[in-house]
């Protein structure tokens, strides 16, 4: 397992050191640090629980952004097709009901993208039905699914769309795997 790692930057607008734990999370505050209407952010700015699987679990958003309107942003920095798996399903869950409670905004971003632009990509409608069809007969692991991908055109965004829209358990730690939920009964 990789430990996180720490990248530092003197922030102009902030007048101070903000640490990042990715190259994505780098370029975000870089271009919270230019744009001229935040007022100013920090980041992990607060601690939000929630539940996975049973367990309650606690969760670090990235940055909090205050704009020049008055406005707060919560804003989650991760890769799009990351923002698919299970356990980021919850925390994005969490964190906007949290967002809800407080009156503020949330945006996950992968620093040019959004969640929501993300959401809005179009997936054919055969590769809906497809792994669909497959998920039914039961978790599929990396390899089934590069398998399925011979019958039709679609890449691992299109995975990763259709398992947000879906509510589909997509995990990648320690292994690639996509199932349909448990049923909730």
């Amino acid at each position: 397992m990789n430990p996180k790692r720490s990248i530092v930057w003197e922030s102009p607008k902030l007048g101070r050191e903000v640490a990042c734990e990715s190259d994505t999370e780098m370029h975000v505050v870089r271009t919270l640090s230019y744009a001229t209407q935040v007022e100013w952010f920090c980041e992990q700015p607060l601690t939000i629980d929630y539940v996975l699987d049973g367990v309650e679990r606690t969760y670090y958003p990235d940055l909090l952004v205050w704009l020049d309107d008055g406005r707060c942003v919560l804003v989650e920095v991760k890769g799009l097709p990351d923002m698919a798996s299970w356990i980021n399903q919850a925390k994005t869950e969490a964190a906007r009901k949290c967002c809800a409670r407080r009156g503020w905004g949330f945006v996950g971003t992968d620093g040019t993208r959004t969640l929501r632009q993300f959401m809005q990509r179009d997936v054919a409608t055969d590769v809906f039905t497809l792994l669909k069809s497959a998920l039914s007969e039961g978790a599929l692991n990396w390899r089934q699914l590069n398998a399925l991908r011979a019958s039709a055109d679609f890449d691992s965004v299109d995975v990763a769309v259709l398992a947000l829209r879906e509510k589909w358990r997509l995990t990648t730690d320690p292994v690639y795997r996509l199932e349909l939920p448990a049923d909730p009964s």
